[in-house]
């Protein structure tokens, strides 16, 4: 088991210096190795100046960067979003090193929208072009029922309000071996929860981080 990443969930205009205490905390809070930390800031549309954005977003990466996030999320183009935004997204991605960015083509709630789809299917490709591996699309995710808080990069975003976080975990050797013994899915549930919380490879002290009280 591992973590995949600590995710720092905050508006855009907070100041990043404050929370790198808190992300260099993150990195020695578990008994397992984190790989990497990561930021998620509310949709980009809402915040990102249209004249500017790639000027904004490049901005907006490096102080985060420079604050101890390894990858930066802009955050997705929801469907009560112009679509014209998604013609940014390909300078956006190509501002910095490690920007990631979505769009919304299905709400938490159920609705989808088919244009859209068809629109980020043509994005995709295009995004797909960027650099000579099609390595682009790494950057770039379709989001379907996904809300606010996901600690996976590129789906992850800030719902607004006050900052909180999510932990990505790696463990699908403690979840094969949860499964494995267990009788019922509900016994399964609930082995595979009492594993994440409480099996450790070796006993640590945790390092503990109050995030700024402004946040």
């Amino acid at each position: 088991m591992e973590i995949r990443s600590v995710t720092l969930f905050c508006e855009p205009g907070g100041d990043p210096a404050e929370f790198a205490p808190f992300l260099a905390a993150a990195r020695a809070a578990f008994p397992w190795r984190v790989q990497s930390t990561r930021v998620g800031a509310t949709p980009f549309p809402d915040w990102l100046p249209r004249d500017r954005a790639a000027e904004g977003a490049a901005a907006f990466a490096t102080t985060w960067r420079a604050a101890g996030a390894d990858y930066v999320s802009l955050g997705p183009v929801g469907l009560g979003h112009d679509a014209t935004w998604l013609d940014l997204i390909p300078d956006l991605l190509m501002a910095a090193d490690g920007l990631f960015a979505s769009v919304e083509i299905a709400t938490p709630e159920g609705r989808i929208d088919i244009e859209r789809c068809h629109a980020v299917a043509r994005l995709i490709r295009r995004v797909s072009q960027l650099h000579p591996d099609g390595f682009g699309n790494l950057f770039l995710g379709a989001l379907a029922g996904c809300g606010p808080g996901h600690p996976f990069l590129p789906a992850s975003y800030h719902g607004g309000g006050p900052a909180a976080f999510a932990v990505a975990v790696e463990a699908a050797d403690v979840a094969l071996a949860a499964m494995s013994g267990a009788a019922t899915l509900d016994e399964a549930r609930a082995r595979l929860v009492t594993c994440l919380l409480y099996t450790s490879p070796s006993p640590r002290d945790r390092t503990r981080y109050r995030m700024p009280a402004s946040a």
